[in-house]
């Protein structure tokens, strides 16, 4: 039968296997989402990179528990404890880092909207946490999205559109929240990059104002593309929640089996190593 410190050799070996493929893949996503603006990758390749990065700090620390449980009789209990205690301290920073992010990505949505095949945001409906992150980072994500042309290219995919066909595209949070203006502002549609304004129009949403057909001002200072970018944020979040659950809860599963594996006869284990001596 397989010893139980011979079962956490093979474990932590796998353990640290697996969890490289996780690192590269989480500091790819990273430096891609470097090149995005307001990009919620960067969230995940952060969150992969340091779930792939704990999981091989765990494994290191398993492995000096079994050599030393192998090598040297004195330091035996102090290593398992010490693996013991990092362990739940692990599990319980997942465990909370998990409650954060669900709470965070639990509020706000795009609005539907009669007649169109796009949404509307809102950045008040979203969690204090995504509002300040948004506020916070807002003049160099409203410059990368006009150093990337973002409307432009969203102006020229939707160009030859009439009205009626422009209402029912799919657009992203962000072609609907920072390239036009709001559907409430009553303008007249001319093109998916003009936009006029006509006697009677709603004065009572600060959005209306701040639109302007010039394409680097375009909807870029409206809530409404604050919104659409903390939209984009909630959902990574949501992703992260996923991420999360997926590591801790086999964290917690293999942990409590390693405990019982290694503890299922105690006294047989002691007497094994007690013979190597």
């Amino acid at each position: 039968m397989t010893k139980p410190k011979n079962v956490g050799i093979i474990f932590n070996i796998l353990m640290i296997a697996l969890s490289i493929p996780i690192l590269v893949v989480g500091i790819m996503i990273e430096k891609k989402a470097d090149r995005q603006c307001g990009s919620p990758n960067t969230d995940t390749g952060k969150a992969l990179t340091a779930a792939a990065g704990t999981l091989i700090s765990v494994a290191v620390v398993g492995l000096l528990l079994n050599i030393c449980e192998l090598t040297c009789k004195g330091c035996r209990c102090f290593w398992f404890w010490l693996y013991v205690l990092f362990m739940v301290v692990c599990i319980v920073v997942g465990l909370g880092y998990t409650i954060f992010i669900l709470n965070v990505s639990s509020k706000g949505s795009g609005i539907k909207l009669a007649g169109k095949g796009y949404q509307e945001y809102k950045l008040g409906s979203y969690s204090k946490h995504l509002q300040k992150m948004v506020k916070d980072d807002w003049n160099s994500t409203k410059a990368c999205l006009i150093k990337t042309d973002v409307c432009t290219k969203f102006n020229n995919k939707y160009l030859n559109d009439t009205v009626e066909k422009f209402y029912k595209e799919p657009l992203t949070a962000i072609q609907s929240g920072c390239c036009k203006p709001s559907d409430g502002c009553g303008f007249t549609y001319s093109s998916p990059a003009n936009w006029s304004d006509e006697i009677g129009v709603s004065d009572k949403n600060p959005d209306c104002k701040a639109w302007d057909n010039d394409p680097k001002v375009k909807c870029f200072n409206c809530e409404s593309c604050k919104g659409a970018v903390a939209d984009n944020l909630k959902n990574a979040y949501k992703k992260l929640g996923i991420i999360s659950i997926v590591f801790n809860v086999p964290l917690v599963i293999v942990f409590v089996a390693y405990l019982f594996l290694r503890n299922k006869n105690p006294a047989e284990d002691d007497m094994t190593f007690d013979r190597n001596y």
